[in-house]
């Protein structure tokens, strides 16, 4: 059976581990120097980051004592009546429509607005001294619009735990005592929203039912819509009186401790800068090593070409 032949080793593509040991030796003190400069900088590029600090409320959704209640048999009997005057006979308030409002553009464009956020969400560019934009240009000017949108991505966050029923909102600003307030008083709008909403659908139920009793002469229809009307007066009733009336809150938002910062991790950001500088510096000394290895035998190569 014929063998296949041997050659000899091809010297290019052996790898020495003791020529990779001499290589980091040779470059130990750029590997070195390169790391420390590396870990210097990004000490002092942590020491100037801004805290982040977070601030949350913690809430459940309020009962549904204020909505109307036991209305199946009404249900059967007049649903139609009590779908035109706007009464939920099923009793159950909606918690994804208290939750789309707390996350929605108008409520969080109010908040900011009403609270003169924009110098303070942009205030890199307010003029604090004069009052005013540093920018001339209206177009380049911080819009509304563009407040929503840094408030809603990277200031504050909701969470709505499906197993517990617990929902929780957070603001995470550098100012903690802002962060605090801003959370507690997003909750308070939202619920005070929830509760206008609430009167007003009320009110519209019983002025439509107002008006189909001056209608009708039948007993059994009066009967149904004087137990509609009672059903939206104490709606309203409570709607007016209770304040937490979509969020009931379990844990509201205190003011974070100074060194409870949620971010940056300055500990962490060291110490991933300076190994990646360092791994870095070891592959830059082995591209150079490799580099001018490669050009000294290009130079051999072709001296040895040239003696011929």
């Amino acid at each position: 059976m014929n063998q296949l032949p041997a050659y000899p080793p091809n010297d290019d593509d052996e790898i020495d581990l003791l020529d990779l040991w001499d290589t980091l030796v040779s470059g130990w003190q750029w590997i070195v120097g390169i790391t420390a400069v590396a870990a210097i900088a990004a000490i002092a590029i942590a020491l100037q980051m801004t805290p982040i600090y977070r601030s949350q409320v913690v809430m459940v959704p309020a009962d549904d004592s204020g909505r109307p209640s036991g209305g199946a048999a009404l249900a059967a009997q007049f649903g139609g009546l009590a779908d035109l005057a706007g009464v939920n006979l099923g009793g159950s308030g909606s918690k994804n429509e208290a939750l789309a409002l707390l996350k929605s553009r108008a409520l969080t464009e109010s908040f900011i607005k009403d609270k003169e956020l924009l110098p303070i969400l942009f205030e890199d560019k307010w003029d604090a001294a004069a009052k005013k934009w540093k920018t001339d240009d209206p177009a380049k000017a911080p819009t509304l619009g563009a407040a929503y949108e840094l408030f809603s991505k990277d200031v504050l966050q909701i969470n709505d735990d499906k197993k517990t029923g617990v929902i929780t909102l957070a603001v995470e600003w550098k100012d903690r005592q802002l962060a605090a307030i801003w959370a507690n008083e997003i909750i308070r709008r939202a619920n005070a929203a929830m509760r206008a909403r609430a009167v007003a659908d009320a009110q519209a139920s019983i002025d439509y039912l107002q008006q189909e009793l001056a209608k009708t002469g039948v007993v059994d229809i009066q009967q149904a819509i004087y137990r509609l009307l009672e059903a939206n007066y104490k709606t309203a009733s409570i709607a007016n009186t209770r304040e937490e009336y979509a969020f009931k809150v379990i844990d509201p938002a205190v003011v974070a401790d100074a060194n409870r910062k949620v971010r940056p991790k300055r500990a962490q950001f060291v110490i991933l800068a300076t190994l990646a500088a360092g791994f870095a510096s070891v592959l830059g000394v082995f591209m150079y090593h490799g580099i001018r290895n490669m050009k000294q035998r290009r130079a051999a190569k072709k001296t040895v070409a040239n003696s011929i």
